[in-house]
């Protein structure tokens, strides 16, 4: 959000490593990780804005409503929190993970970004 004034996220799901083909859930494509598709906008000057939507089903069912509905099927999100979520969680794991450290503390090595 600091850089991309408008972003969208369309969430097709289909996670197998976490499970989320259970109960129907299909990739969009032959692979075990989930899918998203996201477009980002930098052009000063524009008001933020985020956009939302989540996909799941069957693969041909999610290949139909992105066709039909396109743009259509986003709808606003607030980033909240420091990190800027754009997906809900639950705070618990996120004071966890903020109470563990960061990753230079418990490795002796260090590489760009970390």
């Amino acid at each position: 959000m600091h850089t991309l004034q408008h972003l969208r996220i369309v969430d097709l799901h289909g996670n197998s490593k976490r499970g989320e083909t259970a109960g129907g859930d299909e990739n969009v494509f032959e692979i075990t990780e989930g899918v998203a598709i996201a477009v980002g906008i930098a052009q000063p000057g524009l008001a933020q804005r985020v956009e939302h939507a989540d996909l799941t089903g069957p693969r041909q069912a999610k290949y139909e409503s992105l066709m039909a509905n396109g743009l259509h099927l986003l709808a606003p999100m607030v980033p909240s929190g420091q990190r800027l979520q754009l997906v809900r969680s639950r705070r618990q794991v996120w004071r966890n993970m903020n109470s563990a450290g960061r990753c230079r503390h418990y490795f002796q090595f260090a590489i760009p970004g970390w």
